[in-house]
């Protein structure tokens, strides 16, 4: 569960530092300004491919421990809503 939320950020985390550039955008922006590869073009030019990444390593240390407890907890609790259902 652990590595696995891990990994999904690892894969996302990009995406999702773009997605606050065009959430915390003006609402002035024009709209060309808010494309994804526009917004990760001009990242990567001004400040270098690692600021994709910037926060990354605090966010790998809520994920490993919310993701170790939620898949067996959801799991758990799938096997006990079948155990109810078949009584």
């Amino acid at each position: 569960g652990g590595l696995s939320g891990c990994f999904t950020w690892a894969v996302v985390y990009p995406i999702d530092v773009v997605k606050t550039k065009v959430q915390t955008a003006s609402l002035t922006s024009p709209r060309s300004e808010l494309q994804m590869f526009t917004i990760v073009k001009g990242l990567v030019k001004n400040h270098g491919w690692r600021y994709l990444f910037r926060g990354f390593g605090v966010t790998i240390l809520r994920a490993f421990p919310t993701n170790a407890t939620l898949f067996p907890v959801y799991e758990l609790t799938l096997l006990l809503l079948k155990k109810y259902q078949s009584d």
